[in-house]
């Protein structure tokens, strides 16, 4: 499918979801301690996917930098 194919290309939108969780985790923890304000959290979450996807356009992962395991993949 098309989806899947683009997915393939945006290599490093996986580790800039993992960033966003631990923020979001992070932001719940210290909820009682820390106000972070909407648009702070809006911006920093639009900041990190449209730079998982800048980076991954930019410096596409080649087949050396493949996972093990993920060639068979479609």
């Amino acid at each position: 499918f098309v989806l899947t194919s683009v997915l393939d290309r945006l290599a490093y939108l996986k580790p800039g979801v993992g960033v966003i969780l631990v923020f979001v985790g992070a932001k719940m923890i210290l909820s009682p301690w820390l106000d972070v304000s909407t648009e702070v959290s809006l911006g920093f979450i639009a900041t990190v996917l449209v730079g998982a996807v800048l980076v991954s356009l930019v410096r596409p992962r080649g087949p050396a930098d493949a996972r093990p395991g993920s060639e068979g993949r479609t």
